[in-house]
């Protein structure tokens, strides 16, 4: 007897759930977790820290229509590829921030490649 293979369907649900899972926790639970050491870090306040966090969701909110006709016109399997992309390289740009500027830019980047693989292309997977 033939064993069945495993339903195509699972995987896609699967690597949109590992889309979101990503999204979630690398933008969303895990920021909290650096506020002190980027204080301690670099001598800058609470506050100052806390506006990386609203520029990557403004930046998301700014980019999501445009990639949304984007994902409708070219499909999400690029964008999510894309996105991933944009996300890995403004992590790396944030491994070596020097000064303020330089940590928003990295966040802004981020921002664009979490709404280019988070939620605004993973339900059109399914």
């Amino acid at each position: 007897m033939k064993k069945p293979k495993v339903f195509y369907g699972y995987w896609i649900v699967g690597a949109a759930f590992l889309c979101m899972f990503i999204f979630s926790g690398a933008a969303y639970y895990a920021f909290p977790l650096f506020y002190k050491p980027l204080e301690v870090e670099f001598g800058w306040s609470r506050g100052t820290v806390s506006v990386a966090f609203t520029i990557y969701y403004a930046i998301q909110g700014v980019a999501a229509p445009l990639i949304g006709r984007l994902v409708d016109r070219y499909g999400a399997k690029k964008f999510i590829a894309l996105g991933a992309l944009i996300t890995g390289l403004g992590f790396i740009w944030l491994t070596s921030i020097q000064d303020l500027w330089s940590f928003y830019g990295g966040y802004a980047v981020v921002g664009v490649g979490m709404a280019a693989m988070g939620p605004v292309p993973t339900p059109q997977l399914a």
